[in-house]
């Protein structure tokens, strides 16, 4: 699931941001034990546009001084995947792939994630 992805994520050096509109977040982080893995974390009341507009990724990935195509951004939601692609942001999208056909690889759930799958295609994206 999403732990196995953060700390695989983590052993490989990788900088994470959370860009979730979600004004809960920070606190679920918290709740759940997973706020250390997380480098950044955009506050959206800091936000003037919401999803689908790419605003919330672009400062994720300004956070951790990263070009946005060298990012890769999960998403479970149409709007969020619409955002990443006007981003030029690799897409996950976990969920129906009715809804999320857009997005750059799809998966119906966490527990299907493979990171080094991900990374592979991720790279493939970077280098267009």
């Amino acid at each position: 699931g999403i732990g196995e992805i953060l700390e695989q994520a983590r052993e490989q050096g990788l900088k994470l941001a959370l860009a979730s509109a979600s004004k809960n977040a920070p606190f679920l982080l918290e709740r759940l034990n997973l706020t250390e893995y997380f480098h950044a974390i955009v506050d959206p009341a800091t936000l003037r546009q919401g999803k689908p507009d790419p605003e919330i990724f672009l400062k994720a990935a300004e956070k951790i001084n990263c070009l946005p195509r060298e990012c890769i951004g999960f998403e479970d939601a149409q709007a969020g995947i619409e955002a990443l692609v006007a981003a030029n942001i690799f897409s996950v999208g976990i969920g129906d792939k009715e809804l999320l056909g857009d997005a750059d690889i799809i998966y119906s759930g966490t527990g299907e994630l493979n990171l080094k799958h991900i990374l592979q295609l991720a790279i493939k994206h970077i280098s267009r």
